[in-house]
């Protein structure tokens, strides 16, 4: 990840200090990011000359990362996943078209992984949502501004 001094100054206003770690006059902001994991203020230290370690690697997570790609590259391959997920993908397009519901923008920067519908009105009800997700495992999600 690369990203210019404009936008660290404006993470840096977030800036979180572990105790112990400066000291105690070290300042920390009120807003601060409430995750270790994500806070790149932290990792900028630890990338900085001070070294300042930001946190503990969850283990679970590398595990994860290695069975991830285990399954993904070692045993089915890269070009048969992403086959599979293309088939997958048109599959689940034609199945929502033969539902009569709408792909929003679809062909426009769609991903194989990700389907966005356009939920009719009268099927937004958190009922439906939630019989949705239990019997078959589908989550409608909602999303950000005017989408």
């Amino acid at each position: 990840m690369t990203f210019n001094d404009r936008f660290a100054d404006e993470i840096n206003k977030r800036k979180r200090i572990e105790l112990g770690v400066w000291g105690e006059d070290a300042q920390t902001a009120a807003n601060f990011v409430p995750s270790n994991y994500l806070d790149l203020t932290q990792l900028q230290d630890y990338w900085s000359p001070a070294r300042v370690n930001h946190h503990t690697e969850a283990t679970i997570g590398i595990y994860g990362v290695h069975e991830a790609l285990r399954l993904g590259v070692q045993e089915e391959g890269l070009a048969n996943r992403f086959t599979r997920h293309q088939q997958v993908h048109q599959a689940l397009n034609n199945a929502v078209k033969a539902l009569c519901l709408t792909i929003f923008n679809e062909g426009d920067h769609e991903m194989p992984m990700v389907t966005c519908v356009e939920i009719p009105e009268a099927l937004r009800d958190t009922n439906f949502q939630s019989e949705l997700l239990t019997k078959f495992g589908v989550e409608i999600a909602a999303s950000f501004g005017s989408l």
